[in-house]
């Protein structure tokens, strides 16, 4: 059994303290000895008194373990990585810690590993990838009151990357989630050596939110450079646990993009599609330095109307299992084809710009937002 318990929402000087005193316990000191001779008491003095909600739940959860195991002070220490300002990310199906100068493959196929915390938010995107992992790994598990990642409140990228997470080997591929909490320079040069090692030279970071357009950048991982470094500093990497985070997928050379304007029929379990554009994107080698794919400005796009006849079986098939997966009631699929015909699962927009055609499409977007509405009135 292997524990990362997240003591994230405190300073570095009380993360250091705390530890002092839980060694403490490797002596002859036990949880109660600490508690009585450390920790705030109504009408108690005790100088230097620590008041930290954090100390006392810590103490707890391994007053819990010494008892739940039958183990020593020092067995229970041994198990615990306590995680103050550590980096983490997810390649696949694999969780990897940086120790120093690399970073470590976290081993769940020989023992339990839980992530646990108490006061910690989990709200980074890293941990809803987590718990779709979880899923598919019965060795990996999130520990937390409160535990709402069932109940993800922001229906972002990652969120529906979490829903086909069991299906990532043949829609999403290769993908990397980091939580990356130390942005020193070293560091973010030691992770993006690593995700070159998975994901080869070619990369493509993508915000979790907003515009993927503005917010994606594509590198090339032979030529990264402190100018790179600044850049994803700046508009890249967010504040610690923060909602809105990034992930990296190797540079695809897109043939045809697919946007699906799509209803779901939860009662009927049935799809219904109503209108489709194909993007073709007009990107150069430039791309690599520029700050953004800013659509128009730094890549060219021609929209095209597609028939829905003319949609063959293979895609229908995609966008029926992705629809009845995410269950959404309406929304806009993007996925698309490289020059390989390889399918990849892009993101779902709600309700997302209309880009309307005239005649046949005009009164099929009609229809797709009446429908809609029918649905929920």
């Amino acid at each position: 059994m292997k524990i990362y318990y997240f003591l994230n929402n405190i300073s570095k000087e009380s993360f250091n303290l705390y530890l002092s005193k839980f060694d403490l316990l490797k002596d002859d000191f036990s949880v109660s000895d600490l508690i009585n001779k450390f920790y705030a008491k109504i009408w108690v003095y005790i100088a230097d008194s620590i008041q930290d909600a954090n100390f006392l739940e810590a103490l707890s959860f391994i007053e819990f373990l010494k008892k739940k195991y039958n183990l020593s002070y020092k067995e229970v220490l041994n198990k615990i990585k306590w995680v103050n300002n550590d980096n983490f990310f997810i390649y696949n199906e694999d969780v990897y810690i940086q120790e120093i100068d690399n970073f470590k493959k976290i081993d769940s196929k020989k023992e339990k590993v839980y992530f646990t915390t108490s006061r910690d938010h989990f709200s980074a995107p890293f941990f809803l990838i987590l718990n779709s992992i979880s899923k598919i790994n019965k060795n990996i598990k999130i520990v937390k009151f409160n535990n709402k990642l069932e109940n993800w409140s922001y229906n972002d990228k990652s969120y529906y990357i979490s829903k086909l997470y069991k299906h990532r080997k043949n829609m999403i591929w290769d993908i990397i989630f980091p939580l990356f909490q130390n942005k020193d320079d070293k560091n973010i040069k030691l992770f993006f050596e690593n995700v070159k090692n998975f994901l080869w030279n070619e990369i493509m970071i993508k915000k979790n939110f907003w515009d993927m357009w503005i917010w994606l950048k594509a590198i090339k991982l032979d030529k990264f450079n402190e100018a790179d470094i600044e850049l994803l500093k700046c508009n890249f990497f967010s504040d610690n646990n923060n909602f809105t985070w990034i992930y990296i997928t190797p540079y695809i050379d897109i043939k045809k993009e697919y946007r699906i304007y799509y209803r779901y029929d939860n009662k009927k379990d049935k799809v219904i599609i109503y209108s489709i554009k194909n993007r073709i994107n007009k990107i150069w080698e430039e791309i690599f330095s520029k700050p953004s794919f800013k659509i128009y400005e730094n890549v060219g796009v021609e929209w095209i109307y597609q028939e829905k006849k003319r949609l063959d079986k293979k895609n229908i098939d995609i966008i029926n299992k992705i629809c009845k997966i995410t269950k959404d009631d309406c929304g806009v699929l993007e996925f698309f084809e490289d020059n390989y015909w390889k399918t990849y699962f892009c993101e779902i927009n709600s309700l997302w710009g209309s880009l309307m055609f005239s005649w046949q499409d005009e009164k099929d977007m009609i229809k797709y937002y009446k429908d809609t509405r029918k649905m929920i009135y």
